[in-house]
């Protein structure tokens, strides 16, 4: 996936916070730490729209019965589709 540079200010505590996952070996540079945070974000949000998809259609047939594989499914199609899985 090509990469866009990006400029970013972060508090005191947001960068103590960046730099002690970055000391624990786990990531090699600041860019990468941020980058996972965005990428749990995105899942949490994509994860969010999942339950209100599910709630909107039980709702709209009267109950509330879902096919949770075929769900799941969806969502990890749609989170690879958009390059966040």
């Amino acid at each position: 996936m090509p990469m866009v540079k990006k400029s970013i200010t972060v508090t005191e505590e947001q960068e103590k916070w960046i730099q002690a996952r970055m000391k624990t070996g786990n990531y090699a540079s600041d860019s990468e730490v941020i980058r996972e945070a965005v990428r749990k974000i995105q899942v949490e949000e994509a994860h969010r729209e999942f339950v209100r998809e599910a709630l909107k259609e039980g709702e709209e047939s009267g109950y509330i019965k879902i096919d949770k594989d075929k769900k799941l499914a969806e969502l990890k199609t749609r989170l690879k589709a958009d390059g966040k899985l």
